[in-house]
């Protein structure tokens, strides 16, 4: 047995761990390489691993809303990708900072190192609202090379919390995944929705609306939404073959179509998601040209679904 003195840990910590002020958390061999503390460590994760190798969906995250050193996320994704090498299993990992403010030098370590991580953590923008909280995310995606997945896995926004209200936490929800994005989840209450049924309603939609499209082909492009205010409406397309709108409280704008190919292309289908019953309205047809002008059924939380109807020749 190891006596507190040898391991350098305190006996009493009275900050949250986030602040990363317990020596436990300085224990890297780039730090203070404490070895009978990392030793106990090591026999922790390589437990957790035994349980979770055989599994090949499980992505590692090294921390929790995390101010640490580096030096301790790199060395347990090195690791964790070691020690999972050695048995023939390959890991995705990844690190969630605590500033909420995404372009902070933290989130750094993370955006600048593919080779230490697969997936980037961006969950504390889930604290932003409205037009910020797509504009910060749309630009760390696209500082980000080479392009790695980008997760969400709290999104933030209930009103029974403190970080917005029940629509901002639905709001973020679907910029999220109009944003491109790899994951999206909501938090748990009170500061989240978690699986109540407003969250249930949100993702039933979603489903309804992305086992529809494909998504892999499809990219955020608010550049094809014209008489567009602040906040207004988000686009996921395809350009050309079909395109996704959403619109967090209502609201009219138009939409590009241009891209579509008319020698091929006379209609295109249109159909609006009432999120909030997860409910398609009927399906319409549309002659097709350059600009369709999108107005919301009502002024509450819509999506709708522009696609080609190829002409049989």
């Amino acid at each position: 047995m190891s006596s507190v003195e040898e391991t350098g840990l305190p006996t009493v910590v009275k900050s949250h761990p986030s602040a990363a002020e317990n020596n436990f958390f300085w224990s890297a061999p780039k730090k203070r390489n404490q070895e009978i503390v990392l030793k106990y460590q090591e026999k922790y994760v390589d437990k957790l691993l035994s349980e979770t190798l055989p599994y090949g969906h499980i992505l590692y995250c090294m921390d929790n809303e995390t101010a640490v050193t580096p030096a301790w996320g790199e060395y347990w994704s090195t690791y964790i990708k070691n020690r999972s090498a050695e048995f023939g299993r390959g890991v995705e990992t990844t690190e969630m900072w605590n500033p909420w403010e995404i372009d902070h030098s933290q989130h750094q370590n993370t955006k600048d190192h593919p080779e230490i991580y697969s997936f980037c953590d961006i969950s504390q923008n889930n604290t932003q609202k409205r037009q910020t909280h797509w504009d910060n995310a749309q630009r760390y995606r696209a500082e980000l090379s080479p392009i790695r997945p980008i997760n969400n896995v709290k999104i933030y926004g209930a009103d029974t919390g403190k970080y917005g209200k029940t629509q901002d936490g639905l709001a973020r929800f679907w910029r999220n995944i109009f944003g491109g994005f790899a994951s999206a989840r909501f938090h748990r209450p009170p500061n989240g929705l978690g699986l109540g049924k407003t969250a249930q309603a949100s993702l039933k939609g979603m489903r309804m609306l992305t086992d529809e499209i494909d998504v892999f082909m499809c990219e955020p492009n608010n550049d094809l939404l014209s008489n567009r205010e602040e906040n207004e409406a988000y686009v996921f397309a395809n350009p050309g073959k079909e395109y996704a709108v959403y619109f967090p409280k209502g609201g009219s704008v138009d939409l590009d179509l241009s891209a579509f190919d008319k020698t091929d292309v006379k209609t295109v289908t249109i159909r609006w998601l009432n999120i909030r019953h997860s409910r398609w309205t009927k399906k319409k047809e549309m002659t097709l040209t350059d600009n369709l002008t999108l107005t919301t059924p009502t002024e509450a939380h819509w999506a709708v679904l522009i696609q080609v109807l190829i002409q049989a020749k």
